[in-house]
């Protein structure tokens, strides 16, 4: 997935901002499926998104959302890293994030 996203867009950042049709800096489960389809990626964008959401963060209707801090751990996440690694990393950047704001 991240290696389609840096093809396509060039980068993690720019992939967020084209995933996130409505510009409100978070990324629904039905925008990543309408940018997954558009960009013909095989693929299940239920999946992509439930490995990358950690059940932090929530739209105004309570739904879960990606942030741009789990677009942007793509770029640490390995492929040989384990469920429990990529999570890790995702919080740390969420954490990360946090700290900014």
């Amino acid at each position: 997935f991240r290696n389609c996203l840096a093809d396509k867009f060039g980068t993690i950042k720019k992939a967020f901002e084209a995933f996130d049709s409505v510009k409100n800096n978070e990324i629904t489960t039905l925008e990543l499926d309408n940018e997954m389809k558009q960009l013909k990626f095989p693929g299940s964008a239920r999946r992509v998104f439930n490995l990358m959401d950690v059940g932090i963060f929530k739209d105004k209707k309570g739904q879960p959302v990606l942030t741009k801090a789990a677009f942007d751990c793509l770029d640490e996440i390995d492929q040989e890293d384990t469920f429990d690694e990529q999570v890790r990393k995702i919080l740390q950047a969420h954490h990360e994030e946090d700290k900014v704001q």
